[in-house]
Parts: structure tokens; C-alpha cells; sequence
């Protein structure tokens, strides 16, 4: 491994899955059980010494951490997972908790897999030796409770970065907190830096297959590198997930509706599938197809089965054959695809705009500075009663500029002032991010907190008409081609985008909408929060405000304009919330995979059809009947979903820029 740097890196990404996570240690063996036999080695040779990074989320965080960190030979990794299920999920059951399995049996196990192989219980993630001479790097992943609309999870790292540091917590802290699934484990409380205080939950709610992770933490890790094999391994599909009256009660509790999303991982294959089709021996996906179903990830008795199933996934001729150029790939250390640029969406093309952050915990001083912005703003003056003002912070790199902003708007929120009805933090590094011929946009659900996501709108609208020295703001179905939402954000893809409605119209339209539905449209009996009714009436409102007519259609009338925006909501059928991909309704015409051509306000019911908030939207096309709940259920982030529509949608075009638009 001495000129890896020179050679393709090799990934190694583990889906989460509890018990279940044994199918995904079995595979494993059997990949080295082939590298044996092929190298003519004496004993099964090692994971890590066959790959440079291996990640994983929940009990495949674990795992990770075994065959990486602790750098367990794949025998005695199954051996300590069996121990493990057991004891977690099998003796650590609960009979009266709000959580079914006890968080101090998990604490002990993982301890106890450490403390056998290092005899130090309390070993640190980071493992400078390793660094040192190049070997295996491990990476697991966590959400913060606290922020579930984070972007993406945490990582929690054995090695340094460059970008985005983590916490050096125990190895088995790290296994605590990336196993915490909600209504399993409560969350895990872990001090970091300067004696904060986190709250993580499984990775595996964010992302329970972090292959997409992988790829992009080696483009940072490894600089320059290229890939030579991504290896991802599943622990078998999930059960389908039927629109029974159980099921959608179960689906209205938040906790339940959470592991039943994260479990079924195939979406992100799929697309990774697709990214890799002409990087032949760069991808590949293992995971049992059939005979796990019905297994559930918390049944420390399902191991036999497990073993089982699995055992006869491998016994498959196909597999077995893609087994074999998998090592071929392993052992060829040769690049294959590149890491920087490759088709990923890189951070450089999305723009993630979210609140702004909180101050270090060691600022202190500048009670000049604060002062003066403090008054500059006027001070205890009303929203209402003031007028655009701008203040420049202006200084040499690294002088607390931006710590600055971040400790008076700190102190504003904490007083609740009324001067800010909304804070952002927007990147305006240069004119270009601006100014940037803006191709596609994808907005965020949040409820009420859309209107986070229009003010963003407004701004960018505002630049644009100062930049053109335009006499009114322009709207932004002028400045895109394709806007796509879910939730909410789906309402404001349509008022945008199908409607073309001025972003000040839209802003005022949403306001009004919010407070039919969700204050006037309360619910004190019966299915979810929210009465439904109100929120088709409202709907129709808007559109008939608009269009003069309530019951106008999605499909949009391009003959006149080719031009026109196009939009597309996302919403999830009822009765398969696993079918992977979200519904996506569309107000123009794709050839494959047609979407029902819905009244306006149906496709607004359907989008926002939360569970919880509002009953399921029974919608009828010809004579087909479908039930729809919303589309942030599968992805209220659906910048990879407007991504995959635009290139059907624009056949042989470029990408000039994704926008995406968090709420806040």
C-alpha cells in the first residue's frame, strides 16, 4: 500500500440496519474469503488493510469502527456483533419507556468491544499512529437532535480534516451516537470542544446508506486521488410499507415514521448506479434482495434467519460473479473515476442558505462594535418604522468580521427583537455567486417557515433588478426553468412557477394561507392536527385568485411561451412509502414516468398531506385512486430529484447553477 497515492482510493460504505447488520458482515467475509483465495494468503487477511476509508451509519457505524478503527479480523468482528445484538437487543429490552431498549446496555457493549481489542475502554476516535502511516480511515455518521433539517449528519472522524472538525469523542461514544435511533435508544448526550454539550441521534435518519458521504469526505481526504472502487453494502431491503390503518398510525408518530424512512436505503443505489453507468468496475451495491423483509432491525432472534438468507444471496450466480470483479477491482488498485468534479453535485454548485450560526462560545469584547451596529439599526425601533440599512464589517482575514455578526445577532434573537422578523446568512463572497445565470431551484418544506425560503426569493429578485436597473422587482419564473418543492415548498414552486405570481404577491399569499391552515384550520378531534378541508379551500383560493378559475390543471399551456417555468411538486404514494422515489407532479409533459395531470390545488394538497398535521389526499385520475402524503416525507430536500428532471426535461444542456433554499 506504500504508492497508494499514486493509485485509486478504495471505499468502503455500510448501510445501517440493527441487527440486520450481521447480512452486511457476512458479505464482507465473503469478499476476503475471495481476496484468499485469489492472493494464496494463509488466513483471511483484513478489511482495512483492502480499503482507505470505511464509513457506515447505525450498527453499520459500528461495524465500520470495528473493521477500520479497531482493525478486527472479520471473524472476530461477526463473533462481537452476535455478542452485541444480543445483548443491546435482546437483554436490553424495556418494558416501560418511552424508548424500547436500554441506552446503558449499549454504552456497556460497545465499551466492552473496544476494552477487549485496546485494552483502554476510553480509546479516542483520532489514532495519529495510523495517520501516520497511511492506513485505514474511519468515518460514522450522527445527527444532531437538536437540528434534524441540518443538511447532512455529522461526522464523526478517527483522522483529522481539513474542513468541518469533529469532536475527538471515545470510540465508543462515536458507536453510541451513531446507533441512537429514535424510539430505540435515547438520544446520545456527548461533551465536545470547550465543554459543549451534544445531543446525537442514528446517522441512519440523515443518511443510513452514507455511500454519497464516502464519495465526497475522499475528495477531501484525498486531494488529487482518484477512485478506484466504491463498494457499498446493505443489509437487505426493507417490508413494504402498506397504507393500512396501523401503518398510517404509525406513520403519524414521528419516531416510527423515521426508522421507516431511513431503513430503505436502494434510492441512494439507484442513483449512484446511474452516476457510475460508464465507470465500469467503480461501483457496486451487495445486498440481500429477497428473505429480509419481514426481519426486523431491533429482533436479536433473527440472526439465524439473517445467516440464512444471506448465505443464499451469495450462493447466487450473479452475485457471485460480481463478487469476483469486485476483488478484481480491490486488487487492481487503478483509478477508475475521478473524485474531484466527478458527477456528483459538489459544494461549489449548491448553495445552501441556512440561519446564521451562533457565535464562538469564546467571543468576548468588541462592545464597540456591537454598540455602534446596535444603535445603527435603532435600537428598540419597530420593523415597520425603519428603512433598508446596511453595515459593512470590514477587516483583514481571521479578526472576528464574521463573529462579530454572529454575536449581535446572537443577542437580538435572545431579546426577541422586533427590528429582525427574519435573519439569513446569504453568500454574497462575489458578484458572480449573485448575478449567476440561475438554471434550476429547489426549495425546502417547513410548514410556516416557507416564507424563510420567499424572503430569500425577494432578495435575490431585489439584486437582480438593482444589478438591470429594472424599475419593478422581475419574477422568478422570468429567472428559471425549473422550480421544484415539497411540503410547502412545493406551494411556493407553484405560486412561482405555474402561477408566475410576483415574489410580494406570493409573500403576502403565504401569510394568508398560513394563517387559514394552520391557526384558523385547528383541529380538536380527529385524523391529524389540521382540518384538511381547510387547507384544499385555501388552496383553491389562491389559484382562483390567480387564474380566475379553482379547478385549472397542472399541465401548463406551453404553445404560446416555450419558454415558461417549469414545476414540479414532490409527494409520496401512501400505500408504498418504500417505493424509493417520491411521486413528482408536473405542470409539463416527460415521456417516461407520467404523473397524473391533477388539478393545481390537488397537487397542493398532496404535497403537503404531513402526517400528522393533515389526513392523506385522496386523489382520483381516470379511475385510478391514490393516496398521497407529503413529499418531504421521501425528500424535502429535492435538489437531486429537480436535478434528475432536468436532464429528461433538457436533453444534451448544461447546468448553470442549482440553488437550493433551506427554511429556516
Amino acid at each position: 500500500m506504500a504508492e497508494k497515492a499514486q493509485k485509486g482510493r478504495r471505499l468502503l460504505s455500510i448501510d445501517g440496519g440493527g441487527v440486520r447488520g450481521l447480512s452486511a458482515l457476512l458479505i464482507i467475509r465473503d469478499i476476503m474469503r475471495r481476496i484468499q483465495i485469489r492472493e494464496g494468503l494463509h488466513s483471511l487477511p483484513r478489511p482495512c488493510d483492502y480499503f482507505d476509508l470505511i464509513c457506515g451509519s447505525g450498527t453499520g457505524g459500528l461495524i465500520a469502527l470495528m473493521l477500520g478503527r479497531l482493525c478486527l479480523p472479520i471473524d472476530d468482528a461477526i463473533a462481537s456483533f452476535k455478542t452485541f445484538a444480543k445483548e443491546v437487543y435482546g437483554e436490553g429490552r424495556k418494558r416501560f419507556s418511552k424508548e424500547r431498549f436500554k441506552a446503558t446496555v449499549l454504552e456497556l457493549a460497545s465499551r466492552a468491544i473496544v476494552s477487549r481489542v485496546l485494552d483502554d475502554e476510553n480509546a479516542r476516535l483520532f489514532d495519529d499512529f495510523a495517520a501516520a502511516n497511511n492506513a485505514c480511515k474511519v468515518f460514522v455518521c450522527a445527527m444532531f437532535a437538536d437540528n434534524l433539517n441540518a443538511s447532512s449528519p455529522t461526522l464523526l472522524r478517527t483522522y483529522r480534516a481539513r474542513n468541518n472538525t469533529s469532536s475527538n469523542f471515545t470510540i465508543w461514544q462515536a458507536a453510541r451516537a451513531t446507533m441512537a435511533m429514535p424510539g430505540d435508544f435515547k438520544p446520545a448526550t456527548l461533551s465536545g470542544e470547550f465543554g459543549l454539550q451534544h445531543r446525537f441521534i442514528d446517522g441512519g435518519v440523515g443518511s443510513n446508506n452514507p455511500s454519497q458521504l464516502a464519495l465526497r469526505e475522499a475528495e477531501s481526504i484525498f486531494p488529487g486521488d482518484a477512485l478506484a472502487v466504491l463498494i457499498s453494502v446493505g443489509t437487505g431491503r426493507s417490508e413494504i410499507i402498506a397504507d393500512s390503518a396501523h401503518q398510517m398510525a404509525a406513520a403519524s408518530d414521528p419516531s416510527a415514521l423515521m426508522q421507516r424512512v431511513a431503513v430503505d436505503c436502494e434510492r441512494v443505489s439507484d442513483e449512484l448506479t446511474g452516476r457510475f453507468s460508464q465507470r465500469p468496475g467503480a461501483y457496486y451495491r451487495c445486498s440481500v434482495i429477497h428473505g429480509t423483509e419481514g426481519v426486523s432491525w431491533v429482533d436479536a432472534k433473527a440472526l439465524d434467519t439473517v445467516v440464512t438468507q444471506t448465505s443464499r444471496y451469495l450462493e447466487g450466480l450473479r452475485i457471485s460473479a460480481e463478487l469476483d470483479s469486485m476483488v478484481e477491482s480491490l486488487l487492481d488498485v487503478r483509478a477508475r473515476a475521478v473524485l474531484a468534479g466527478h458527477n456528483l453535485i459538489s459544494s461549489a454548485t449548491i448553495r445552501v442558505l441556512k440561519v446564521v450560526p451562533s457565535a464562538t462560545p469564546t467571543f468576548t469584547g468588541r462592545h464597540e462594535t456591537l454598540s455602534e451596529m446596535d444603535v445603527y439599526f435603532g435600537a428598540g425601533s419597530s420593523l415597520a418604522a425603519t428603512y433598508r440599512k446596511v453595515f459593512v464589517l470590514y477587516g483583514p482575514a481571521g479578526v472576528g468580521k464574521s463573529q462579530c455578526a454572529y454575536k449581535f445577532i446572537e443577542v437580538s434573537q435572545a431579546q426577541d427583537d422586533p427590528r429582525f422578523s427574519h435573519v439569513f446568512l446569504i453568500d454574497a463572497s462575489s458578484e458572480r455567486s449573485i448575478k449567476a445565470d440561475l438554471t434550476d431551484l429547489a426549495i425546502n418544506g417547513g410548514g410556516v417557515r416557507g416564507l424563510s425560503a420567499l424572503l430569500i426569493i425577494r432578495e435575490i429578485m431585489y439584486r437582480i433588478q438593482t444589478e438591470k436597473e429594472l424599475p419593478s422587482l422581475p419574477r422568478p419564473c422570468d429567472y428559471f426553468d425549473l422550480v421544484g418543492g415539497s411540503g410547502t415548498g412545493g406551494l411556493i414552486a407553484l405560486m412561482l412557477g405555474r402561477l408566475r405570481m410576483s415574489v410580494d404577491d406570493a409573500i403576502a399569499t403565504f401569510e394568508t394561507f398560513v394563517k387559514d391552515v394552520y391557526e384558523h384550520g385547528r383541529k380538536r378531534f380527529g385524523e391529524g392536527k389540521f382540518k384538511a378541508t381547510t387547507l384544499e379551500l385555501a388552496a383553491k383560493a389562491i389559484v382562483a385568485n390567480v387564474l380566475s378559475d379553482a379547478n385549472v390543471r397542472m399541465l401548463a399551456d406551453t404553445t404560446t411561451n416555450d419558454n415558461a417555468c417549469n414545476v414540479f411538486v414532490c409527494a409520496m404514494l401512501a400505500d408504498n412509502m418504500n417505493a424509493g422515489i417520491p411521486e413528482v407532479l408536473r405542470t409539463y409533459s416527460v415521456k417516461a414516468n407520467a404523473s397524473p395531470d391533477y388539478y393545481i390545488w390537488e397537487a397542493v394538497r398532496a404535497t403537503m398531506a404531513m402526517p400528522g398535521h393533515f389526513k392523506p389526499a385522496a386523489l382520483t385520475a381516470g379511475h385510478v385512486h391514490h393516496h398521497y402524503i407529503d413529499g418531504g416525507v421521501g425528500a424535502n430536500n429535492p435538489s437531486q430529484i429537480a436535478l434528475r428532471e432536468a436532464e429528461a426535461l433538457f436533453p444534451g444542456d448544461a447546468l448553470a447553477t442549482l440553488l437550493r433554499l433551506c427554511k429556516a
